[in-house]
């Protein structure tokens, strides 16, 4: 289905086998009070939050209640485990995240046409991608892009690991149990005066693709919006058809009042009028979503796409939005060729937040300025660095050297050098953040930080995580995600500090 999947299925060790390994590290590596101080970094709430449930062993067992009359029903059994605890970001934060959403896209479409005019054929090489002479005649902007940038926090500063992009970026699932997470807040005295806000990531993703259909240069203003939703037969599915369509009533507001959202199963429901509009039942159609992992014909995806580049259809799916969301297209931001025609803040940006990356079958690299050939740095450089393939989901195909066995690595490299398809990217290891999980209680952990670009703008964020610490030798596999059984926070932004 569309924006991601409703839930998860955890794989590898069971949640007690994790557990019980973290159980039997030495927990005294760190004083809890200096973590906590780290935590202040992120929110003065969220230290004190937890200093509070330090206080209140019942409160640090809280959890979510999914039977609550609040919780919509589709996410009654949501796959993956939630805490019933937020993490607070404060507003100076947000104002960074913006800063950086404001500049990476034209950075990273920047980089895209220097490799294009110094080679041709290098774009299609590195990213399987051709037509980008079109970029200049599409009606692109990147207000259009929906994209999840995949951070962690190292020695306080973001790094982001991953772009994700197009309307299938999860995590905005955590909106429909916000008021859980409010009602937890309020168990805590501390909370009295505290001034917060939470930005739904939902309503921020429609609007942006409302906002999207609004610019069309060639369209009839329907505002229709159609989603495609090879599930769409599934009772849960059509729960949150009800909802989401909710959501589109109440965001369409000026721009459309009287646009309408359909669902499809399968993309032979839809036609194409000869100026190239998208139909559907005699429908005109303004903008598509697509849903993960649907077989859909190159045919089809071609006149699509020149339904986007006519300016007649917003497509936040099309091969021109999903550039910025293959995991190799980072890795560009650090060839010398683009750097050199980047300005001094864009390099700035790209050296403060993005990992150096590079195609893993290189024959050579450039490590901290000395060259090494492809085994003198595979062999040398294990423990910094990851192995990641360039289009994969849910945390697969990811192996991180200082977590993976000899013979893992071994087994991974010689795939990874017999394909182009797969990206070498610096490790850059998650600062440790307390927080409250209702089995370990007040723990460390490290998070991965889902931060959602909407509109040119920050669209709310969530946080997956996994008991740790960075100095702790563990039998983890290092990756943290969802579907490998992370636990997912919502976030909550600190709007100021009453006194």
């Amino acid at each position: 289905m569309p924006f991601g999947f409703l839930g998860y299925r955890c794989a590898g060790r069971s949640r007690h086998e994790a557990e019980d390994a973290f159980l039997n590290m030495r927990q005294n590596e760190y004083e809890m009070s200096d973590l906590l101080k780290a935590n202040a970094f992120y929110s003065t709430y969220f230290k004190d939050l937890v200093e509070q449930l330090q206080e209140d062993s019942a409160l640090q067992r809280r959890r979510l209640d999914l039977e609550s009359a609040d919780v919509i029903e589709f996410m009654r059994d949501y796959d993956s485990k939630v805490s019933a605890w937020p993490v607070f970001i404060s507003q100076k934060l947000v104002s960074e995240f913006n800063t950086f959403i404001k500049v990476l896209p034209g950075v990273m479409y920047k980089a895209l046409g220097v490799i294009h005019r110094r080679n041709p054929e290098g774009l299609k090489e590195h990213l399987g991608f051709t037509g980008f002479d079109l970029m200049h005649s599409a009606p692109f902007k990147s207000e259009d892009l929906l994209i999840r940038y995949d951070m962690v926090f190292t020695d306080q500063v973001f790094k982001v690991v991953e772009v994700n992009s197009g309307s299938t970026i999860g995590g905005w699932q955590l909106d429909w149990l916000y008021e859980n997470f409010r009602d937890s807040i309020g168990n805590l005295k501390c909370s009295n005066n505290w001034e917060y806000k939470y930005t739904n990531m939902t309503r921020c993703l429609v609007r942006s693709v409302i906002r999207s259909m609004s610019r069309l240069r060639n369209t009839d203003g329907s505002g229709n919006l159609l989603v495609l939703d090879g599930d769409s037969h599934r009772k849960k599915n059509r729960k949150f058809h009800q909802v989401l369509s909710s959501v589109f009533d109440q965001v369409k507001g000026l721009y459309f009042p009287s646009a309408r959202i359909f669902y499809i199963k399968s993309l032979k429901e839809i036609g194409f009028r000869p100026d190239g509009k998208v139909v559907f039942k005699n429908h005109i159609i303004d903008g598509l979503l697509l849903s993960p992992h649907e077989s859909i014909k190159r045919d089809v995806v071609v006149r699509l796409t020149a339904s986007f580049l006519g300016g007649r259809l917003a497509f936040p799916d099309s091969p021109f939005h999903g550039l910025v969301g293959n995991k190799l297209a980072l890795a560009l931001l650090h060839d010398p060729h683009v750097k050199s025609e980047l300005s001094e803040l864009e390099n700035q940006i790209i050296e403060k937040h993005i990992p150096w990356g590079a195609r893993a079958s290189s024959s050579e690299f450039t490590w901290r300025g000395r060259s090494y050939t492809s085994d003198e740095f595979y062999r040398e450089l294990k423990d910094d660095i990851v192995l990641k393939k360039s289009r994969s989901f849910q945390g697969k195909d990811v192996v991180v050297g200082r977590f993976s066995t000899s013979i893992e690595w071994e087994k991974t490299l010689r795939g990874a050098l017999a394909s182009r398809d797969w990206l070498v990217q610096e490790y850059c290891p998650p600062d440790p953040v307390v927080v409250c999980d209702d089995y370990l209680g007040i723990t460390p952990f490290e998070l991965v930080w889902g931060i959602f670009h909407l509109s040119d703008e920050y669209g709310g964020a969530f946080v997956r995580g996994v008991p740790g610490l960075r100095k702790e030798k563990t039998n983890r596999s290092g990756v943290i995600n969802s579907s490998q059984g992370a636990r997912e926070f919502p976030v909550f932004e600190e709007k100021y500090r009453a006194v």
